[in-house]
């Protein structure tokens, strides 16, 4: 993953005050659940 990525998802990621929820659901997929109704999943 190139740094110009990382950044931008730092920058989306700083937009969300509270983590509800984080569950791993495969493998290598993490989601996270924020604010209660914002849900992202990583792909490692």
């Amino acid at each position: 993953m190139k740094l110009s990525h990382l950044r931008q998802i730092t920058q989306y990621l700083q937009q969300f005050r509270h983590i509800n929820a984080i569950h791993r659901i495969a493998d290598s997929v993490i989601k996270i659940v924020f604010n209660g109704d914002e849900v992202v999943y990583f792909n490692m």
